[in-house]
């Protein structure tokens, strides 16, 4: 059951159309303290009705609660009873700020670069090549994925080319496709034209 549970069930229980807690009374209907991102961030209180990670709204909302003011500094919170919420609408709250934590991994720029002029900034799975406004549409994949391997020293050999499409194709298993598996996916028989002077160079499938 989710922390957050405690808060959906008090509000169901109420007959009241509206109510306005302190942090306070809600850390004890809880059991337990609101995160510190409660305290510090108005996005935390937002209303989401979409699939996110604000999974507490979620649950206020489909108790046929929603949030209608908001005192920070107050710290004190105010819920209005609204009418059930479909999840099924093919409407949906979106453009509302959300408080998020991310570690991300370095990337060589570099390098990437270097792998891309040597691919001739084509997709080595099906061929495509395309600049747009000086732009080439063109990724980096790293073969083995830095999520996997963790701090490592890259090679040009570890990383392939691949058209935003290739390469999202290849991260629809763990580990990522292969080259030969992307073109069997796409229903190509082989890479890109090898007599093309963009073609593949010191990669190995």
């Amino acid at each position: 059951m989710s922390r957050y549970q405690p808060l959906a069930h008090y509000l169901s229980a109420l007959d009241a159309p509206y109510i306005a807690l302190s942090f306070d009374q809600i850390e004890t209907i809880l059991g337990g303290a609101l995160p510190a991102s409660a305290y510090r961030h108005s996005a935390w209180w937002a209303n989401s009705r979409t699939d996110d990670s604000h999974s507490w709204a979620h649950l206020w909302i489909a108790a046929g609660w929603q949030v209608t003011d908001l005192d920070l500094p107050g710290r004190q919170v105010s819920f209005t009873r609204q009418e059930s919420y479909d999840f099924d609408s093919p409407r949906a709250m979106e453009g509302y700020a959300v408080d998020r934590q991310i570690l991300a991994r370095h990337r060589n720029t570099s390098l990437a670069l270097q792998r891309r002029q040597m691919d001739g900034y084509r997709c080595q799975a099906c061929g495509f090549a395309k600049e747009i406004a000086g732009q080439w549409i063109i990724d980096v994949h790293h073969i083995n994925p830095l999520a996997a391997t963790g701090e490592t020293q890259t090679r040009l050999e570890d990383l392939v080319s691949l058209c935003p499409t290739c390469h999202r194709i290849a991260h629809t298993q763990n580990p990522p496709l292969k080259l030969s598996a992307i073109r069997e996916a796409l229903g190509l028989q082989s890479g890109p034209d090898m007599d093309n002077p963009l073609r593949m160079k010191n990669v190995s499938d």
